[in-house]
């Protein structure tokens, strides 16, 4: 049935548009649902939907079209003369009229993933994108983590009060994260416990921590008195650290800082401290404003042992008719779940009610 699909002749005309929109238009073609396109990948293949991509007009089959949307695809993300890498195509009986990428590697995006952690500490849930931003609602505001879960299970607390009440081979609510839906079970868990003696291996580990503490609280305190953009400046001249520049990103999308190759689990936090006002300009009416701040600001994220002194290097003002005309759309779509919870909240609001009912209260 896959074969068959992807042998289906079609015939297309695009010309400049986004990856988004290309995909979408050979979908509708293939009399398809939707192609799941492996966008948002990591690595050396993170791909963005708005790369822009073409494709003659004539007959053609479907497969064709893919693999030569693929190979821009390729070329313009991995600087390479290498050929570009085959994507594995599949479909899946309870899901109807939707292709899937499917197979090993880095190009796999499957309708459902699965892992097992094995044990881990609390810590380790920040160096997990998915883990980490988990929660049973879709305003994290409102909900419980996995963390909190799972690290106040049963085998893990002294007595039912606080607890999550699971227990070992217990399946946990379904929680909501930035990757989708998660589902997930409580495999195992042991308490820390204090070892007898002092062991040479923890001796070492002991050391390796207070020799990283000891570094990331001098790192931070550098981190901080660069306080003005000319300090900024000379530090990039002195050396002695990592830099980079990113391209203009958006605070609503995640996956607009994709091309900086950054670690998942950074990218909101990121993203959040950008946005601050000592970085945004005060006037936001194009020309009234200096593309790069004279103020700059730290991000601690001691349990990665990274700092950031982050310096705005230009602005785009949003623009309501822009806003209007797509971009609200596609990150409402992008963002369901989230959209829901708050469409629900606010129609259920107490003053929403009073407005349906034209309720008057009248006073007593």
């Amino acid at each position: 049935e896959v074969q068959a699909v992807l042998d289906t002749p079609i015939a297309v005309l695009i010309k400049d548009q986004t990856l988004w929109d290309a995909i979408e238009t050979l979908a509708k073609a293939a009399e398809l649902s939707a192609i799941c396109y492996p966008w948002g990948l990591g690595g050396d293949l993170s791909i963005t939907t708005d790369l822009r991509v073409s494709l003659p007009s004539g007959q053609t089959t479907l497969a064709k079209a893919l693999d030569e949307i693929t190979s821009q695809v390729f070329h313009a993300t991995v600087e390479s003369d290498q050929q570009a890498p085959k994507i594995q195509w599949g479909m899946f009986n309870a899901i109807d009229d939707v292709l899937f990428s499917v197979g090993d590697g880095k190009l796999s995006l499957p309708p459902v993933k699965y892992k097992r952690t094995g044990l881990i500490e609390a810590s380790d849930l920040q160096s997990d994108y998915r883990l980490m931003y988990c929660f049973t609602t879709p305003n994290p505001r409102q909900g419980k983590s996995l963390g909190q879960l799972a690290f106040n299970s049963k085998p893990l607390t002294i007595d039912d009060r606080g607890g999550s009440g699971l227990d070992i081979g217990d399946t946990g609510p379904r929680m909501f994260s930035f990757g989708g839906p998660l589902n997930w079970r409580l495999v195992d868990a042991v308490a820390s416990q204090a070892p007898e003696q002092l062991t040479e291996k923890l001796q070492e580990r002991i050391t390796e921590d207070l020799k990283l503490k000891s570094a990331y609280q001098l790192v931070a305190a550098s981190a901080k008195e660069i306080t003005t953009a000319q300090q900024f400046a000379d530090a990039l001249v002195g050396g002695g650290h990592k830099s980079f520049e990113t391209e203009l990103f958006s605070r609503a999308d995640p996956n607009s800082l994709a091309a900086a190759r950054l670690p998942r689990q950074i990218v909101p936090l990121l993203i959040q401290r950008s946005f601050s006002p000592e970085l945004l300009p005060d006037n936001v009416q194009p020309g009234a404003f200096a593309e790069k701040s004279e103020n700059v600001v730290t991000l601690e994220l001691q349990p990665l042992a990274e700092v950031f002194v982050l310096r705005r290097t230009g602005y785009e003002a949003p623009i309501r008719g822009e806003y209007e005309q797509g971009l609200r759309t596609d990150y409402i779509e992008k963002n369901p779940g989230r959209f829901f919870g708050m469409g629900v909240a606010m129609h259920f609001s107490p003053n929403n009610i009073q407005k349906r009912l034209n309720f008057q209260r009248i006073p007593q």
